[in-house]
């Protein structure tokens, strides 16, 4: 069983309930999948990371201890 076509139409009540920011990031996402070439530097161009995304914040995701690591590096 295929699922319903939706139709810009379908979509426009959920398009207008976004914020300024928003209705422009859909739109570059939307110009991104439209467009002829698909690649990584065209979707980061369309939707760059937030600030949020790389946070320098020591308790985020992204922080982590320099030692312990010994065991893994290769040897020369």
């Amino acid at each position: 069983m295929t699922s319903p076509t939706l139709t810009a139409q379908d979509l426009w009540p959920l398009a207008r309930k976004l914020d300024a920011q928003e209705r422009i990031r859909l739109v570059r996402l939307l110009l991104v999948t439209s467009s002829r070439v698909r690649s990584d530097a065209d979707a980061y161009e369309a939707t760059p990371p937030g600030d949020h995304e790389f946070s320098s914040d020591e308790e985020g995701a992204l922080a982590w201890e320099g030692e312990g690591w010994e065991e893994f590096y290769a040897s020369r």
